[in-house]
């Protein structure tokens, strides 16, 4: 998350803590003029298509957000490809 600004912002995911989606970091600040590097990990327990889109609310700033798909197959199961 990018801040190009000359003050620092907050911000958070709205997400739950124990979705597929895994954020390494769901609220904080990020410096002015700086950036924080946050990792998604995709962690399914059952083979299929998977989509979520997950808001980031940052203050004094219009609502983000991130779309994010994965899938997860097995040598006998594999969902439909995503179009």
């Amino acid at each position: 998350m990018h801040n190009n600004s000359d003050l620092p912002i907050n911000f958070q995911f709205l997400t739950d803590r124990f979705n597929v989606f895994g954020f390494t970091t769901l609220e904080g600040v990020v410096k002015a003029h700086s950036f924080v590097r946050i990792k998604v990990n995709f962690t399914p327990t059952v083979c299929g298509n998977y989509y979520e889109r997950v808001y980031c609310i940052v203050r004094n700033h219009k609502v983000l957000f991130v779309d994010m798909m994965g899938t997860c197959f097995d040598i006998l199961t594999k969902p439909i490809p995503i179009q």
